[in-house]
């Protein structure tokens, strides 16, 4: 028995495409106007979805990831 199952569901693998996209462009807008804030959000949306395997999850830190930075910046 293997001590770690991967899920291949096409949903899943859907959403983080989808999050990934995102974070490709919060990262690269944040290097490009030097904001750290959504450097990192974008660094952190491209790299979570290997390492969550339910649907439910992954929707929820994405969209949390995916809203940071419009929640911090007024701080």
């Amino acid at each position: 028995m293997l001590c770690c199952s991967m899920n291949f569901d096409f949903p899943l693998i859907f959403a983080g495409l989808i999050f990934s996209s995102v974070g490709l462009v919060y990262f690269s807008y944040g290097r490009r106007m030097k904001n750290l804030n959504l450097l990192f959000c974008g660094m952190a949306l491209m790299i979570y979805p290997y390492f969550v395997d339910r649907m439910f999850v992954t929707i929820f830190i994405g969209a949390a990831l995916s809203g940071m930075p419009f929640f911090f910046r007024w701080w």
